[in-house]
């Protein structure tokens, strides 16, 4: 089983490179729902690790039972050194999985019934607010996966990064392409961007030149907007909805040397309409080299 990129989207292909058909009525259908291709990607990295077993076991996806599930669950665990997956990880494959079945099963056809049971349990009232509530027909408290594994509770923050912690990264960036200026500036300023707003990596390959504020050296911050845009290139996306977001003017001067120094002297009002990250066949990217990029 291998994921393959199409002009589109991504698509599931077996081992005689044939699509599988019933995955791709499935990320058709997230797409038209207006997934971004980055989250199609997900669900199918996940369901490529699925169809392995059942190729493993020999069932197709129709006959699969809850029972069975039991042994996916073991399947994942083996895959990993430790033998065994952390609840993360086996939790999102359960909500995959519920969304793939619970479409098939709202077709009819091939699934009359969901595999993945879900009972009632001793959940808070906020739990569905979460990373499972898409998998659950009727938010209701209470309701949850039979074979999801319970989290254990950790007394460290990792979702925080302190600005000392921010501070390493950014000049362990610097230090690893010391040797390239033009692709150490180029990804300071990708992490000081994504570190300042909290954007996604879509959102920031869709910003254009002239998003950004000029800076003004008499105040402090300035603004970068997120404008919707038609989109030729999936990898741009505008996932969250226009919006305006304060940064520091650290961050505008330093985008305005970055774009005055790939446009070879010329103000930033010289690029309207140019992407801020751009290669030279107009596809979106933040690796290679900098002879590559215009931006």
């Amino acid at each position: 089983m291998k994921i393959k990129r199409t002009l589109a989207s991504f698509v599931l292909v077996d081992s005689n490179m044939r699509i599988i058909p019933e995955v791709l009525d499935f990320t058709n259908t997230l797409l038209q729902r207006g997934l971004s291709i980055n989250t199609v990607a997900s669900y199918l990295r996940d369901l490529r690790i699925f169809y392995e077993w059942l190729e493993s076991v020999g069932i197709n996806f129709y006959e699969v039972k809850p029972r069975d599930l039991k042994n996916f669950v073991l399947f994942i665990d083996n895959r990993h050194v430790a033998g065994r997956a952390g609840s993360s990880t086996i939790n999102r494959y359960l909500a995959t999985l519920s969304s793939f079945y619970r479409h098939h099963e709202s077709l009819g056809g091939w699934v009359t019934e969901n595999p993945v049971v879900k009972v009632n349990g001793n959940v808070s009232s906020e739990a569905n607010n979460g990373y499972l509530r898409h998998t659950v027909k009727s938010i209701k408290a209470g309701l949850v996966h039979y074979f999801k594994r319970k989290k254990k509770k950790s007394s460290i923050d990792r979702k925080r990064l302190f600005e000392d912690q921010a501070l390493t990264f950014y000049d362990v960036v610097g230090d690893h392409w010391s040797h390239n200026e033009d692709l150490k500036m180029r990804n300071q300023l990708v992490f000081k961007i994504l570190y300042e707003t909290g954007m996604r990596i879509g959102e920031l390959l869709h910003l254009q030149v002239e998003d950004f504020d000029y800076p003004d050296p008499t105040r402090k911050t300035g603004n970068i907007y997120l404008i919707s845009r038609e989109e030729s290139d999936g990898d741009r996306q505008l996932k969250t909805g226009e919006r305006t977001i304060p940064v520091t003017t650290d961050l505008l001067t330093m985008n305005g040397l970055h774009v005055r120094k790939k446009g070879e002297g010329l103000s930033v009002l010289d690029f309207g309409g140019s992407y801020l990250m751009l290669e030279d066949n107009g596809v979106a990217s933040l690796s290679g080299e900098p002879d590559s990029h215009s931006f």
